[in-house]
């Protein structure tokens, strides 16, 4: 993949915020059937990690319909109370989106976004990389706050609860154990009505837009250009693109690419973006 042919998204920013807030509704209504695996204790926190995911899912979804890519999201879309099947089929494949998100400071990208790596979680043999046989797995990235002085600041959207509704997620929570569910726990409308009570809803801040980038993918005749990397393996890829791609940082031995732009503290199959073929050239 060339870098002109990475996809950059500009979306107006009244379409922007519709996406937003339909990510936060759907983050709110689906927390108590999403596994807690991080052990975070603020619900509001574990919304807005929901939340990111999902915004990258849908400004996809919406560049897909913008430009007639013949995409079908619908065959893969599940219930608020069931597990997450795979994004989109194309050509005949299922889909998985990959996003990540980058750290830098001001507007402009300072690397080639070729130098991006596509990461996989790959801790144990029943891990996503697992599952590549069956799916593509498509590489996209948002920014997700400056970086400065080595620090992350200004994250690009950020969202409020009250006590009272986290006590209503909690609740929940603690009747459903995160666990998906067979038939409809509840009707929507009544979830809606129940949490408005409690305050403002939803309550978020976009404090900027950042554009969906997209790079290259991943399918069967690619796969073998995959190399684990993480904290407790060999330093594989470590001058491919460039001279030290990375490097392992802190007690953890967190993998610390492009100086920054992106962390990891687990064992990923991957790539530079570079390597793959660019989405752009299948559509």
């Amino acid at each position: 993949m060339r870098e002109n042919e990475v996809i950059i998204v500009n979306i107006a920013s009244d379409i922007y915020k519709r996406i937003v807030r339909s990510a936060v509704d759907y983050a709110i209504l689906s927390l108590p059937f999403t596994i807690n695996r991080m052990k975070i204790p603020n619900e509001e926190q574990r919304a807005l990690n929901i939340a990111k995911g999902k915004i990258a899912e849908y400004l996809f979804q919406y560049y897909c319909v913008q430009h007639k890519i013949q995409a079908d999201f619908k065959s893969c879309t599940t219930p608020f109370y069931q597990i997450d099947k795979k994004d989109f089929m194309l050509n005949g494949r299922e889909w998985d989106i990959k996003n990540n998100f980058i750290y830098y400071e001001g507007d402009s990208f300072p690397h080639p976004y070729t130098h991006l790596p596509a990461l996989v979680p790959n801790r144990h043999k029943k891990d996503q990389w697992s599952q590549k046989e069956t799916a593509n797995y498509l590489f996209t990235f948002l920014k997700g706050a400056d970086l400065k002085n080595g620090k992350r600041v200004k994250e690009f959207l950020t969202l409020k609860m009250n006590s009272k509704q986290q006590t209503f997620l909690r609740e929940l929570y603690s009747t459903f154990q995160g666990m998906p569910q067979k038939h409809k726990p509840f009707e929507i409308g009544w979830f809606q009505k129940e949490y408005k009570v409690l305050g403002t809803h939803p309550l978020f801040e976009l404090n900027f837009q950042p554009k969906l980038i997209i790079t290259g993918f991943a399918n069967p005749q690619s796969y073998d250009l995959f190399e684990n990397c993480g904290p407790n393996v060999e330093n594989n890829l470590l001058n491919d693109p460039i001279p030290n791609w990375y490097a392992k940082k802190g007690k953890r031995n967190s993998l610390k690419f492009l100086n920054g732009v992106i962390w990891t503290t687990i064992k990923n199959a991957t790539v530079p973006v570079g390597k793959l073929e660019a989405f752009s050239a299948i559509i």
